[in-house]
């Protein structure tokens, strides 16, 4: 070998090190994102079992109202005395609808803007002289207007 060579390792350092820069952003991304994603499914979560917890609140409430108004029936009393089971929250109507038939209605709140609404009509007193009647309505409604957005801003303008 001659004295005017000298032997230093080259180091390359260039690709390698983009490649590893590279891999470390693509992970921190990753995981911004999967926390990202928990966090929401967290939060979807939670309210999802708000929700429910106040939907079976309220059909339970429902329920005891109906065997209220069964036992009622059951005991001989006149359909339109139900109105009397109506409590703060709860309003009972007894009224005839449009065919001549007897119907009890009343309205459970679950949140602010839904609630539980059920309707019985009621059937003649059969040969015993039991009421009986057939659930025409059990169902989640909107107690809130619905107000359409329908403006949409194509450019915007300073």
């Amino acid at each position: 070998m001659s004295a005017n060579k000298r032997e230093n390792p080259i180091i390359n350092f260039g690709a390698s090190l983009l490649l590893v820069v590279f891999l470390i952003l693509c992970l921190v991304t990753f995981a911004v994102l999967t926390l990202s994603s928990a966090a929401n499914d967290y939060e979807f979560s939670r309210k999802l079992a708000v929700r429910k917890a106040a939907y079976y609140e309220a059909n339970n409430q429902a329920e005891y109202l109906l065997k209220e108004i069964d036992q009622m029936l059951v005991d001989g009393n006149d359909w339109e005395q139900a109105v009397s089971l109506s409590t703060e929250t709860v309003s009972i109507t007894a009224d005839l609808d449009e065919n001549n038939v007897p119907v009890i209605s009343y309205s459970v709140p679950l949140d602010d803007a839904q609630a539980l609404s059920v309707c019985l009509e009621l059937f003649p007193a059969d040969a015993a002289g039991d009421t009986t009647y057939h659930i025409r309505k059990w169902q989640v409604v909107s107690t809130t207007e619905w107000e359409s957005d329908d403006s949409i801003t194509l450019i915007y303008n300073n």
